[in-house]
């Protein structure tokens, strides 16, 4: 579930502590969460790390972060599923980019909006998703926040 999380270079995308270890550190803790309050702490942990949650912002290391919290909704235990997808729906639908941080360049160059690249980014999500909503041993919020963020992304 979080194999590749290693290889990504935290260290290049912009974040709120300057701290590299901050996102993976938090992600593991999530995964790794096995009863509702450590997934809770992890959740905020993770929006604080890719943001500043009490003000509903993110910024640019978001971005890979939204596909290991893919990961660990569809992959994850009980608590870290339904506490992952919560995190994906602030971010992807309820956050918003750090001021400052609203355009960023993409790989060639060229100036794109966070907001859509993160909305993108949810919406490749799909999948994941899906699988997240129909898992036999989903409680039935964790079913519902899966079925309302696909519905969120139209898909």
């Amino acid at each position: 579930m979080l194999e590749s999380l290693e290889d990504v270079r935290w260290r290049d995308y912009p974040q709120p502590s300057g701290d590299p270890s901050a996102v993976p550190s938090a992600l593991r803790a999530l995964a790794l969460a096995s009863t509702r309050e450590d997934a809770d702490n992890a959740y905020g942990a993770v929006l604080n790390a890719v943001g500043r949650d009490h003000a509903g912002t993110y910024y640019p290391v978001v971005i890979p972060a939204i596909h290991f919290l893919g990961d660990i909704a569809a992959q994850g235990g009980e608590y870290a599923r339904r506490y992952a997808l919560e995190a994906l729906t602030d971010l992807v639908w309820s956050f918003e980019p750090e001021p400052g941080f609203e355009m960023i360049s993409d790989a060639r160059g060229k100036e794109v909006d966070l907001r859509t690249v993160v909305r993108d980014a949810g919406a490749m999500l799909s999948p994941l998703l899906q699988q997240a909503a129909v898992r036999p041993d989903n409680e039935p919020l964790t079913a519902r926040l899966a079925r309302d963020l696909l519905e969120l992304l139209g898909k």
